[in-house]
């Protein structure tokens, strides 16, 4: 009469360790689908951080390739000349086109200047037009200074205020996620200034 096979200890040994192993593997969680991500630059080449969940920065300069996990990512877009841009982006599952958009730095804080002396001199045109109306009232003279007065600042102060808006708005940062699109659906765009 033969011996069953798994009477012998070696055999019942590698039996045992198959199925601990096998139900080990079974257990464990399925590694995260890695998806490819361009990242872009809309002006010059910028050198960028990408800092994972897992805390740990990497650089690349643009434009650049890297496959991600899904998750949230911290990136930080730095070039000569241009403002820092930083935004947190999600990685899905999807591959995607990361396009970062940076401003210039002093076209930025000229936009600034503009600003606050076009707001400044209105306000002042508009407090200097009252008191000249109100400190004596049919003056034509009080009048005429009003009228001068009025329309040389609101000319200098609302020009100074609209092209400082239009040098703050024209050098935002941002960063425009675009998800390639897939087999039967269309591509969908976000768009995220900071």
């Amino acid at each position: 009469m033969s011996a069953h096979p798994l009477a012998n200890p070696l055999t019942l040994a590698l039996v045992t360790i198959a199925l601990v192993l096998g139900a080990a593997l079974a257990a464990s969680p399925a590694a995260a689908q890695r998806a490819p991500v361009s990242i872009v630059s809309q002006s010059d080449p910028m050198t960028l951080t990408l800092t994972g969940p897992d805390g740990v920065g990497v650089p690349c300069s643009t434009p650049c390739n890297v496959e991600l996990e899904p998750g949230d990512y911290q990136l930080e877009a730095r070039a000569r000349g241009l403002r820092t841009t930083a935004a947190t982006l999600h990685a899905g599952e999807q591959a995607a086109i990361w396009s970062v958009r940076s401003g210039g730095s002093a076209a930025f804080v000229w936009g600034v200047i503009l600003t606050s002396f076009g707001a400044a001199a209105v306000g002042l045109t508009v407090g200097f037009v009252g008191m000249a109306l109100t400190s004596a009232p049919g003056d034509s003279y009080n009048e005429m200074m009003a009228v001068i007065l009025g329309t040389m600042g609101g000319l200098v102060g609302g020009a100074s205020l609209i092209g400082g808006v239009a040098l703050i708005a024209s050098n935002l940062n941002g960063v425009e996620v675009g998800l390639t699109p897939t087999p039967g659906g269309a591509a969908a765009r976000l768009r995220a200034p900071f």
